[in-house]
């Protein structure tokens, strides 16, 4: 058999006795560490939150649902952590679930080794892969794998509430703060407005790059990432909004997670809406940035928003709360607001004539009237959120 010792491996049994009992049993492979043995199911969401390689022994007395609970939360993370499912009893539907929570094997308790050889030697290849996978990431990339991008994702449900505006103002004033590298992501496939309000022509956008995923390394990527004179790059929606449904889930995801080390921060412009893409990439986001502008029905959507988000298990903390125009006299006040959302409204940024003018012309507000009040609440904005990540 391959050596194994280089991952680790964390046993969580259903029982003191059961740890006991699996334990001993695994001192035939000379060449795997225990590095943790556990009674505790929470434990696996620690191990999990830690991205690191390893491999995971759990049960054989654990409920399925109690375990889909804390995996449901780390899907992503499931490529460092390789699962093997004790059970007393395999059922057809057992090994269903499992493979589709992402557990790398379910193996009969007790052990029977003429079915653990095997599972032992194909969890170690395929981390052997992984090892290798990562160091050339660290290779391509130039950053650890676990290092990966700020994100924050400004979010509205009303159109014309200014969130494109917002999100791209917001990615070059990031820029400007911290000097280090920034995207802006259109998530917005079908009617994304990034392109337009930054003035650019883009001859690719995220359709064409969807297409050659696979094939991607840093200077590849490059060609398909716009570079704006205020130093961010953008990565367009597609031109022709049916282009949008041959982009799906699992090709956002995974363009974002290639994206994500290779820049220091992303700003996402979401559709309005609580997309697919957009609950998929919550799991990622840092600061979440909602907006509304001072009319009742979009007031009403945020409302709605904070609500979702709160049921979605999306903490507080990181949510920004922004209302634009705010200084439009339309017989609501902010405090109105407030009561209405049951919290504090982060950040004011008033109406001005400057706005449609700096997006007709294609020139960001903070670059073309960067003394300005909306500038002002822009810097605001940012430093907010910069307190928050740091």
């Amino acid at each position: 058999m391959t050596n194994i010792e280089n991952v680790p491996l964390i046993l969580i049994g259903s029982s003191k006795e059961d740890a006991s009992s699996i334990s001993s049993s695994l001192k035939k492979y000379s060449d795997m560490h225990i590095s943790n043995v556990s009674t505790d199911l929470k434990d696996l969401r620690l191990v999990l939150s830690e991205k690191k390689p390893c491999i995971v022994m759990l049960g054989p007395d654990f409920l399925i649902k109690d375990i889909e609970k804390i995996v449901k939360d780390f899907e992503y993370n499931l490529r460092f952590v390789m699962i093997i499912l004790l059970s007393r009893a395999i059922s057809a539907g057992l090994l269903k679930n499992a493979m589709r929570l992402g557990m790398a094997d379910v193996i009969q308790y007790p052990l029977d080794f003429s079915e653990l050889d095997p599972t032992i030697e194909k969890i170690n290849k395929i981390m052997k892969q992984l090892l290798k996978n990562m160091e050339e990431e660290v290779a391509i990339f130039g950053k650890k794998l676990e290092n990966r991008a700020k994100t924050i994702m400004v979010f509205g449900t009303k159109g014309g509430s200014g969130k494109s505006f917002l999100a791209s103002n917001l990615a070059i004033n990031i820029h400007q703060a911290t000097k280090k590298s920034v995207l802006l992501f259109d998530l917005h496939y079908d009617y994304g407005d990034a392109s337009l309000i930054l003035n650019i022509f883009p001859k690719q956008t995220i359709f064409d790059l969807s297409m050659v995923l696979d094939q991607i390394n840093p200077d590849f990527l490059n060609d398909f990432l716009v570079s704006h004179t205020s130093g961010i790059k953008i990565l367009p929606a597609p031109l022709d909004p049916a282009q949008a449904e041959s982009i799906d889930l699992s090709t956002t995801i995974k363009m974002f997670d290639v994206l994500s080390r290779s820049f220091d921060y992303i700003v996402i412009d979401c559709p309005p809406r609580f997309s697919e893409e957009v609950l998929a990439l919550l799991k990622k986001v840092d600061i979440m940035c909602v907006i509304a502008s001072m009319d009742v029905s979009s007031i009403k959507n945020m409302k709605i928003s904070l609500k979702l988000l709160e049921q979605l298990k999306f903490p507080p903390d990181k949510i920004t709360t922004i209302i634009n125009r705010s200084n439009t006299k339309v017989g609501i006040e902010v405090a109105d607001i407030e009561e209405t959302i049951f919290r504090k409204i982060d950040v004011l940024i008033p109406s001005s004539i400057m706005v449609p003018l700096s997006i007709n012309k294609g020139k960001p507000i903070i670059l073309s009237y960067p003394k300005s009040p909306i500038s002002a609440s822009i810097n605001k904005l940012t430093g907010f959120i910069l307190g928050k990540l740091s």
